[in-house]
């Protein structure tokens, strides 16, 4: 398992099965085949870690602890937009620890945890408040230009060849295998960072503040890149 890491404030997040996908934006977190959604309920254990939901305080393992996580269960639908948010099968209504804290409502001083999108933690910033977070949005700040097409993806007055973090979902460009967010990951990406520059004639193609012929994988693919063979080696 991937630990998140502080880095320059933002934090690296964790990817429990390896896979290269961040667990907040992983359909399969623990990458047994199995859906999140149909990890769910108090039998199940969406993270994969070996505490079941109703017991597991960080229920998605993206180490965000449930009570400060806009999307406690990892499913892709923020707190206020989700009927069980923290996927213990129990519908909010009916549940006496709403946000999986482990401190029981009438105890808590937030029992429905992080609901407001201002106040969501990095782990799942919605910066136009539509209910889907930042990493699986098209269209990031809500200006109706997709993300493939806006200079601003993230809409923080930063162009995005000079934002460390461009797609604003809380994963530096360096760590982002989809840096611009326009749903084409960066392997397959002709314009990585979406500054309008296409990649060879891009002197850092990923984004990461690094030029490409300092960085071990410039195109920001989670791949080092094939080493360079010297001309008079061959």
């Amino acid at each position: 398992m991937t630990d998140a890491v502080d880095h320059n404030g933002k934090k690296t997040p964790r990817d429990v099965d390896g896979d290269g996908i961040p667990n907040q934006c992983d359909t399969d977190i623990d990458g047994n085949g199995l859906l999140n959604g149909e990890q769910e309920g108090s039998l199940g254990d969406i993270d994969g870690d070996g505490t079941l939901n109703p017991a597991d305080i960080d229920a998605d393992g993206d180490g965000y602890g449930n009570g400060e996580d806009g999307d406690i269960d990892g499913d892709g639908t923020l707190n206020d937009h989700d009927d069980d948010m923290d996927g213990d099968g129990k519908d909010n209504a009916d549940d006496d620890d709403i946000d999986g804290d482990g401190i029981a409502n009438e105890d808590d001083a937030a029992p429905t945890g992080v609901t407001d999108p201002s106040n969501a933690s990095g782990a799942c910033p919605d910066k136009d408040g539509d209910g889907l977070i930042n990493a699986l949005d098209p269209d990031v700040d809500g200006n109706n230009t997709p993300n493939g097409e806006d200079s601003d993806v993230d809409g923080d007055d930063k162009l995005n060849g000079e934002d460390d973090d461009i797609d604003g979902d809380g994963i530096l460009n360096i760590n982002d295998l989809d840096a611009d967010g326009d749903g084409t990951p960066n392997d397959m990406d002709d314009d990585i960072d979406g500054d309008g520059k296409l990649n060879d004639m891009d002197d850092d193609m990923d984004g990461d503040g690094v030029p490409n012929g300092e960085d071990c994988d410039s195109d920001g693919d989670g791949h080092a890149d094939e080493p360079k063979v010297a001309e008079n080696s061959k």
